[in-house]
């Protein structure tokens, strides 16, 4: 987990700049800037989308298995992790080039 969470290093200040970039637009659509978006978005990219490609690999079934060995377990850290996946993403910045 310690490389994600160096790569999650690598893309976070992007993804805040799109967060603060789409609150503006929120506010004032007319801000909106198509090229801006893309530029932001090819600044952490090609990082974005390593890490999700290795993150996979990480939450491997065996993988997972071998850390909770019971899987109520299991089952506990999955419906917290899923509680505070949804309560803290913000519908902005998820997937906001997605209308």
């Amino acid at each position: 987990m310690e490389q994600n969470i160096e790569q999650h290093k690598l893309f976070h200040d992007g993804i805040e700049a799109m967060e603060t970039y789409f609150t503006g637009v929120q506010r004032d659509p007319s801000v909106y800037n198509g090229q801006q978006v893309r530029d932001m978005i090819e600044s952490f990219g090609d990082v974005f989308v390593s890490h999700l490609t290795h993150e996979i690999e990480t939450l491997a079934r065996d993988k997972l298995v071998a850390i909770f060995l019971v899987e109520s377990e299991l089952q506990r850290v999955w419906e917290a992790m899923m509680k505070w996946v949804i309560g803290s993403s913000s519908k902005l910045t998820t997937m906001p080039w997605v209308l």
